[in-house]
């Protein structure tokens, strides 16, 4: 029986072990990267959604911020995938009503973000779980005279 010995240069190993975490790390940023582009992509088309089908119902909205958080799972292997995203739009309205005078309420801001959500093609296309919180209606009378369409 032979006996192979082999000596390791530690400078070796410390130089590998630097390009295996330099390698973990770039997988974990892009991967983080790719979870920022995803929510942003997400909470965009769900805004764009909700501002079009709250104009076509007379809801004048003048405010409108979201505050998405998006989670991923990376595996040891560096492979990895998202696992869900929560979207928490928070809508300002110019005012309480609509040009017809039926006054808008959480109820009914509920029921647009959901006809939102059936129609935003991108939260229709993944393979994960897109939810929504949305924060109370404000309104900011501050606005001034805003004419409902």
């Amino acid at each position: 029986m032979k006996t192979i010995r082999h000596r390791t240069d530690p400078d070796l190993v410390s130089l590998a072990a630097l390009s295996l975490t330099a390698a973990v790390l770039t997988l974990v940023t892009a991967g983080v990267i790719q979870l920022v582009a995803a929510v942003a992509a997400l909470a965009q088309c769900h805004m764009l959604w909700f501002l079009h089908l709250a104009a076509a119902d007379g809801v004048v909205v003048v405010g409108y911020t979201d505050a998405p958080q998006g989670r991923m799972r990376v595996e040891a292997a560096g492979h990895g995938q998202f696992t869900d995203v929560v979207l928490r739009p928070c809508v300002t309205l110019g005012r309480p009503d609509r040009g017809d005078g039926r006054p808008v309420t959480d109820e009914e801001l509920a029921v647009l973000h959901a006809r939102s959500r059936e129609h935003c093609f991108i939260a229709r296309s993944v393979n994960f779980p897109v939810r929504h919180l949305p924060a109370p209606l404000r309104v900011d009378r501050s606005a001034g005279d805003v004419v409902a369409p």
